[in-house]
């Protein structure tokens, strides 16, 4: 788990870094100077001077406590109402006696949780004497009604303590539903935390039976198998994720009634709309295709990331009738990777619905594609293809895009043009638009790649603000503008019934889209 990212970086106007989990690194020098001895005789006279008696209580702003730990995990599922308690100790390792001014709760007396210091409950304290050398008990305890829906699956609190104007957090965590909660426990630098959850040669199944919660990033490692099975919830923690590492599968097998949901673990209302709440599903290359079958992807930063790491093992990722949308960065990602869509809703992202990055291989067929992002300016196409990468230098480095195909799609939001083709230096761009609705102003850019295209007419969705791209009315341009071939044609993802199981063989041709236009009763 500790493979480097590719050295590719491709520069998207919107996002300052979406490359994978990479934080490129810069090489620190570390210069020594010389100090000559004067120099050191006076340090060393400083100290002492400014060094306590235990008989005083210092000021000194450079001095801080320390702690047992900075977190208390309770790791307690509740399934019945309970509580549970943990201590900490807290240290005065230093050679002089401190006061503590204040040790307050944050949430104070609304918390779930409460402490108790040195014996006496309460949720605040103030001028606690800490002698030199000495510690005291700090106990905290959570009480916690699993059967509250309320509850966020994470509850979070935390105590501060300052000392001499030095403000130091311990954080408190609990459970607050019951659920299967998965927790980090590997920490390497460069890496997001993450827990194995599909070992080396393991086949490991989720089920509906309980909620899945991830804290940190759950691992699906080389050769291991992870499936999903039908109406499974799984929820991630703010900056958590699902890595499928290289060599490693998922297929997660939802039904069109009992769809698997990908979210943050906030359920409270006010966050149902909210991005951003978790980071992304990161996906490597493999050997077995990696599938999504009637799956909701939603309010994270990056909905897939399909990466390959080094090179290319003969996977493909299927997404079938999947809906990603209100992504803080983009929809799905793919860094030279092989990916066939059917049926699929990808909505309202801040930049790219999709990133098709390096070359690759894509084959999308009756997909929507429609970015009505409201909650800032957005200034990037919804769908984006490129053949090449860019090195140190900024020289182009050719990659082969074997195929895009967009067959029967609807490519349209709020942008003046909302897809973009990119291509640059001498690698392999096959890409070819056919029977679809675009917003593409000027059809002369990509005449050489669209066949009766329809361009620039408002597809007339039921409600673009609420992720319902239905067409809403008789007259809308999608309607019987696709062929019947691209359905025939389909293979792996089968397409002659819609996202919402209507049959596009029932009228002289198929609607452009991920839905086929029903009228109201």
């Amino acid at each position: 788990m500790t493979e480097k990212c590719s050295e590719w970086y491709i520069n998207f106007p919107s996002l300052e870094k979406v490359h994978g989990n990479c934080v490129p690194l810069p090489q620190n020098e570390v210069y020594m100077s010389k100090i000559n001895i004067s120099a050191l005789i006076s340090l060393l006279t400083f100290a002492a001077i400014v060094s306590c008696s235990h008989n005083s209580i210092s000021k000194d702003p450079n001095l801080k406590l320390d702690f047992s730990t900075d977190t208390i995990l309770f790791d307690t599922v509740f399934t019945t109402i309970g509580s549970a308690t943990f201590s900490m100790n807290v240290y005065n390792n230093t050679d002089c006696d401190l006061e503590i001014s204040s040790i307050v709760l944050a949430g104070q007396q609304s918390s779930l949780f409460s402490i108790n210091v040195n014996g006496v409950p309460g949720w605040a304290f103030s001028d606690v004497t800490l002698k030199a050398g000495d510690s005291i008990y700090l106990f905290a305890k959570v009480r916690i009604d699993p059967s509250n829906s309320n509850l966020p699956f994470v509850v979070e609190d935390s105590i501060l303590f300052v000392t001499n104007g030095n403000e130091q957090i311990v954080n408190l965590i609990a459970w607050g539903q019951d659920a299967e909660y998965i927790v980090a426990d590997t920490f390497v630098e460069g890496l997001p935390d993450y827990k194995i959850v599909a070992a080396e040669g393991d086949n490991v199944i989720w089920t509906s039976a309980k909620p899945y919660v991830i804290y940190g990033y759950a691992v699906v490692d080389s050769t291991a198998n992870l499936v999903i099975e039908a109406g499974t919830q799984v929820f991630f923690h703010k900056n958590g994720g699902l890595w499928v590492y290289k060599g490693g599968s998922i297929q997660v097998l939802g039904y069109p009634d009992n769809k698997v949901v990908f979210q943050g673990d906030r359920r409270e209302p006010y966050y149902d709309d909210m991005p951003g709440m978790w980071d992304r599903i990161l996906i490597n290359e493999g050997t077995i295709n990696n599938e999504f079958h009637n799956v909701i992807i939603k309010n994270g930063f990056i909905g897939i990331q399909a990466e390959t790491l080094q090179q290319y093992m003969g996977n493909m990722l299927i997404l079938d009738n999947v809906q990603i949308y209100n992504m803080t960065g983009m929809g799905i990602y793919s860094i030279y990777y092989a990916i066939t869509g059917g049926n699929c809703v990808v909505s309202n992202c801040y930049s790219y619905l999709a990133a098709l990055t390096l070359g690759g291989y894509y084959d999308f067929r009756h997909c929507t594609f429609a970015n009505f992002w409201n909650k800032s300016s957005r200034d990037v196409s919804s769908v984006y293809v490129n053949n090449y990468a860019l090195d140190e230098d900024l020289n182009v480095v050719d990659f082969n895009l074997e195929k895009a195909y967009f067959g029967n799609c609807i490519i349209y939001g709020t942008s003046y043009n909302e897809i973009k083709l990119d291509k640059q230096g001498n690698g392999i761009f096959d890409c070819s638009v056919v029977n679809s609705l675009l917003k593409l102003p000027n059809e002369n850019d990509y005449s050489n790649y669209l066949t009766d295209c329809a361009l620039n007419d408002y597809p007339l969705f039921s409600d673009s603000l609420y992720y319902d791209f239905h067409l809403d009315s008789v007259a809308s341009p999608a309607i019987n503008l696709g062929s019947m071939s691209v359905v025939n044609e389909s293979a792996i993802v089968p397409l002659r019934f819609d996202a919402d199981g209507n049959d596009r063989t029932a009228s002289d041709a198929p609607d452009a889209g991920a839905f086929e236009y029903v009228p109201k009763r």
